[in-house]
């Protein structure tokens, strides 16, 4: 350091004399995001050290190792620092990617040490919270929810000197609508939830793709009224099924204590439900408005929102066709009018179509009215363009500033982007595919090393980076934590670096070596059916008996690594990560034996595979597939193959309980339920909160015992107080969901730390599994209520619902 900044960093220190403990010195004139990211530093820090930091301003005095954070614009400190060089952060008027940097420096004057937290911007600031959060606590930030140690550990500060600046100014995800692992399912909380933990992660992008067309799906945040005509828009369910190939069924119907996890009569995100007695126009505003608090709530976190339209096509009930100029305009008006603050519009070319010259015309003549009235509507939205591949030469035609973001066709690699010259380009590998892959399990025919390698080979012009998926988690969370790291890491080079790491921070370092050569695209193969395609039959496989002795081989590894392990959230992942080889397991079981098992056989072995499938639930992806494999396995082939093996053996439907109570020992199959304690599963658990509202959360409890043998309790208290936690019984929902409702005032200002207890009478259990010493945790914010929420009304006597939404677009 040089001396002039060494003695202005001692004077600085010297300014801050009196309180004796840490401190978190923020800047006076920080923004929301600014004052956010410090809550989130204050909350974490507490979380695994148990010291609760207090936030001043930077006009305060302060005393001992300090956090200073903050821009040179918001924080007088970081100001004084910038400008006599102790650290450059970059000039304001610099790229985005730049504008997203920071800078983190622990320095130390008159024996203090303190760690500066810098950015030129807010959302810089946020990041280098995160970045120092992740990269040198240690913290995991996934889709599934935080990695935290097991116990907290004596406060300190490391020692660390870097300025971090992303190589892509756009990194995120496009969670894929039609399937219910996706976005299809997510309500306001969900989406709220995976914000959150987007902006951890230092994503700030998230891509949602509308369907209006495809095989009949006509999704609800895009639709127009042409001639007096709006037609209904509608969202995949468990009740409907989706248009590729999945049936719908009834939620409650479900087999081997499924239905548990589901408390409504259907299952599918808030604007997809309770829609019966709704009119198209009302039914419509109800997508609207989940679709303007998402990208309001984005905005407060840094993340930026695209809407992608496969703009050749419209529902045929219009009865005119997609190039219509009064089609055109209905739909940019909808779009502009509705959502002023969208940040980028895609321009899909549709999937089935022929890419050839007549069919590009067609498209190009809808383009330029969409590019021309988002131009003159909404001028700050940008314009892109997207499809399954797209063809240089025809975008060579497009206006300068649209930029080029195709999704890969079909596959882990994506082009580099040099065959579109100087064009802004972003890349789109897939993370899974929904054919000849799987939803299930592994996505089988997708690696990771392909998108790492292609993403090494990038061209100058690719500026952002972004992946198709459906899932988030299970499988595919390593994925998206390379997504998410790779622009701010030039360090990774394999899929290896990738799974190792993950396995570290999840499994622990004893299990990282055995686990990373298990999940880095070695689990056993048991089938590549996708989700897009028709239901398969369990049919023999040639690699069949090879890979059930991988998977058995394998399951003996993470059964040791379980044994022996002292942690209890490694405990935990490991079990979750069983119950995926599991399953792969059971579903080669059923392929190889389903026409030959014995009625107890059968029943054995589909519910070893079906609760392998409900143990692993953590969110909306895994919850997902509970519904997916439900409405197409269990209903499709078990149930009519266990009917035709009842009228054999001549039996009646009440057998199949005793069967179930029996079947324990067949083909040595261990069950997830047999002598546990309840299982807690809480979807998206708060981890923000607006202050002074109320606060209701719910979770689902999985136990062979029956549901009157169960009870909840939700302990809470303030960060930080070594008072006693307070106690507060849930309330039975229906079946095992059970509830707590939170008073705005019982919630500080500083938030709340929060575990979850149950019992079955006899066994107990916590979540998350390190509680009390590691919980949960929520922070406050101020909510500006940009938007009033669609409100349902429930009218018993008529058994109906009705709705009491503000019509934005008339307003």
């Amino acid at each position: 350091m040089r001396k002039i900044n060494y003695f202005l960093f001692v004077f600085i220190l010297l300014l801050c004399t009196v309180p004796a403990k840490a401190q978190i010195v923020s800047g006076s004139s920080g923004s929301a995001i600014e004052e956010y990211a410090v809550k989130e530093l204050q909350r974490y820090i507490y979380q695994i050290s148990g010291e609760w930091l207090q936030i001043i301003p930077d006009s305060v005095a302060c005393d001992d190792p300090v956090f200073i954070v903050g821009t040179p614009a918001s924080n007088r400190l970081i100001a004084e620092l910038d400008t006599k060089g102790t650290i450059r952060l970059p000039d304001a008027n610099d790229t985005p990617a730049e504008e997203q940097g920071y800078i983190l420096k622990t320095m130390e004057g008159d024996g203090k040490p303190s760690l500066i937290i810098a950015g030129q911007s807010d959302v810089g600031v946020l990041y280098g919270v995160y970045g120092l959060l992740q990269d040198h606590y240690r913290i995991g930030f996934y889709f599934s929810g935080d990695v935290l140690p097991d116990k907290k550990q004596a406060f300190w500060l490391p020692v660390v000197d870097e300025q971090k600046i992303p190589s892509m100014y756009i990194r995120g995800f496009l969670p894929w609508t039609n399937f219910p692992q996706s976005a299809t399912s997510y309500s306001w909380n969900d989406w709220k939830y995976i914000i959150d933990q987007a902006a951890k992660m230092r994503m700030n992008f998230i891509l949602v793709h509308n369907y209006n067309g495809e095989l009949g799906h006509n999704e609800p945040f895009h639709n127009f009224a042409y001639r007096g005509y709006l037609s209904r828009v509608w969202m995949p369910t468990a009740g409907t099924g989706h248009k590729w190939s999945s049936p719908g069924w009834d939620v409650n119907e479900y087999l081997f204590g499924a239905s548990s996890f589901f408390d409504d009569y259907d299952f599918g995100s808030e604007c997809a439900l309770h829609n019966e007695n709704l009119s198209n126009k009302e039914v419509f505003r109800k997508g609207v408005s989940l679709f303007q608090k998402v990208i309001a709530y984005a905005h407060s976190r840094g993340v930026k929102m695209g809407l992608g339209l496969d703009i050749d096509l419209i529902m045929p009930e219009y009865n005119t066709t997609a190039d219509d100029p009064e089609v055109i305009a209905a739909r940019v008006d909808q779009v502009v009018t509705d959502y002023p603050d969208l940040d980028y519009l895609f321009c899909f070319q549709s999937e089935n179509v022929g890419k050839d010259s007549l069919f590009y015309n067609a498209w190009k003549k809808i383009f330029d009215g969409f590019y021309e009235g988002v131009k003159k509507g909404s001028p700050h939205t940008r314009v892109a363009v997207s499809g399954w591949g797209l063809d240089p030469v025809a975008v060579e035609s497009l206006p300068a500033d649209v930029i080029c973001a195709p999704i890969a066709p079909y596959s882990a690699e994506f082009e580099n982007g040099h065959i579109y010259g100087d064009r802004e380009y972003w890349g789109c590998p897939w993370l899974e595919r929904d054919i000849k892959s799987s939803q299930y399990y592994y996505p089988y025919g997708i690696d990771l090393s392909g998108t790492v390698e292609s993403y090494r080979n990038r061209a100058s012009n690719m500026k952002g980076f972004f992946a198709l998926t459906w899932r988030l988690t299970d499988a595919i969370e390593p994925r998206m934590e390379y997504i998410s790291r790779a622009p701010w890491d030039d360090t990774i080079t394999s899929s290896e670096q990738v799974y190792h790491r993950y396995a570290v921070l999840n499994y622990g370092p004893d299990a990282a070596d055995e686990i990373t050569a298990i999940i880095n695209g070695n689990e056993p193969f048991a089938s590549d059916f996708g989700e897009c395609e028709p239901t398969r039959p369990f049919l023999p496989d040639s690699t069949g008996k090879a890979e059930l002795v991988k998977a058995e081989e394998q399951l003996a590894v993470i059964d040791r690594l379980i044994h022996n392990t002292d942690s209890p959230s490694a405990r935990y992942r490991l079990n979750l990560l069983r119950c995926r080889i599991a399953a792969a397991r059971d579903h080669i079981l059923l392929n190889e034996h389903f026409d030959h098992y014995s009625l107890e056989e059968l029943t054995a072995t589909m519910r070893s595979w079906v609760e392998n499938f409900m143990y692993r639930v953590t969110d909306i992806p895994t919850l997902g597939n509970i519904v997916s494999i439900q409405n197409r396995f269990v209903r499709n082939n078990y149930l009519p193959r266990e009917k035709e093996l009842r009228e054999k053996q001549g039996v009646g439907d009440s057998h199949s309980l005793q069967t179930l109570k029996s079947a324990s020992g067949v083909q040595g199959l261990k069950f997830a339920t047999e002598n546990r304690s309840p299982r807690i599963t809480s979807i998206s658990p708060p981890v923000s909160h607006p202050k002074g509202q109320p606060l209701s959360i719910k979770i689902s409890l999985l136990d062979d015992n029956d549901y009157e043998d169960l009870s909840a309790t939700f302990y809470y208290r303030k960060p930080g107080s070594s008072s006693a936690w307070t106690k507060l019984a849930m309330t039975r929902k229906v079946k095992s969901t059970f509830t707590v409702d939170l008073p705005g005032e019982w919630i500080t200002e500083e938030g709340i730390e929060y575990y979850f207890q149950a019992t079955d009478g006899e066994n107990v259990s916590v979540f998350p599994v390190t509680a009390p010493h590691m919980n949960l945790s929520l922070v406050t914010y101020q909510s500006e209520n940009q938007y009033r929420p669609f409100e349902m009304q429930y009218y018993p006597s008529e058994k109906r619902y009705n709705s009491t939404a503000v019509d934005f677009h008339d307003q």
